[in-house]
């Protein structure tokens, strides 16, 4: 039913704790009014299943992803609302945005995980504080895009507004999933977050306009509870942003978000 790597993330008895949850807060399942396949147009071999279930307390989506298998890769279920209407995204009020400018940042340069990244700046020259964003779960691109949501972008925008550098860049499971599965590596906390957060530390260290003696890591959700290994490997950082990090642990976090 599950990948190896699912079954040591979610066992049967997590399953069986989170189903028994789900009921009482969905009701009892009695019926599937839609089923529909998304594939990533990324990885044609990613493919997620969505049933949409009425249940006695309301509509309810379970999402199930596939990876090139007839076993279960991902599973996520979230109270099913009407489609999203297909809207753009829109600059916050509070940006300023003749008094900002964007570079370009390669991070990872010469290796094989090498991205780009988006460094968002006050437009006069000078020496700037510089905040770097660490993503949340998922597979974020580098604004956090969620339908028509950009929490990353807003900051970015919002900070330079103030006088604050930020570098954001897509998460390296975004575009590398299947460069990580194809080598048989482990996905983890350092593959996942931890080294890009090194390389990207380096890159704008040596941007002119980089007060070097002034960068800090935000984490937002669970990239804030893995920021302490980002710590142990670069001494230069000024200091830590916590974002909607849990103060729980994980296991008991996704239970409940789940």
């Amino acid at each position: 039913m599950f990948t190896p790597e699912m079954k040591r993330e979610f066992s049967v008895d997590t399953f069986a704790i989170f189903w028994n949850l789900f009921e009482k807060k969905a009701g009892k399942p009695y019926k599937v009014f839609n089923t529909r396949i998304d594939i990533d147009p990324e990885d044609s071999n990613l493919r997620t299943v969505i049933h949409a279930l009425r249940c006695s307390n309301g509509n309810w989506e379970i999402r199930m992803a596939f990876k090139g298998s007839f076993l279960i890769d991902g599973f996520y279920v979230d109270k099913f609302t009407p489609k999203y209407d297909k809207r753009s995204y829109t600059v916050a009020d509070y940006v300023n945005a003749d008094s900002i400018k964007v570079r370009d940042l390669v991070i990872g340069k010469g290796t094989p995980w090498e991205t780009n990244g988006i460094l968002t700046l006050p437009l006069t020259p000078g020496k700037y504080t510089i905040v770097i964003i660490k993503h949340g779960s998922g597979p974020h691109d580098e604004d956090g895009t969620y339908v028509a949501n950009k929490p990353y972008a807003d900051l970015a925008w919002g900070l330079a507004s103030k006088g604050i550098g930020v570098l954001r860049f897509p998460k390296r499971t975004r575009y590398y999933y299947s460069a990580i599965k194809d080598k048989g590596l482990e996905i983890n906390p350092d593959l996942e977050s931890t080294e890009d957060a090194i390389a990207a530390f380096e890159a704008v260290k040596m941007f002119r306009e980089t007060d070097s003696s002034n960068i800090f890591l935000l984490g937002h959700g669970t990239g804030g509870m893995i920021i302490p290994r980002s710590l142990n490997a670069i001494p230069g950082v000024k200091g830590i942003i916590l974002m909607g990090t849990p103060a729980r642990p994980l296991p008991d976090v996704l239970i409940e978000q789940l």
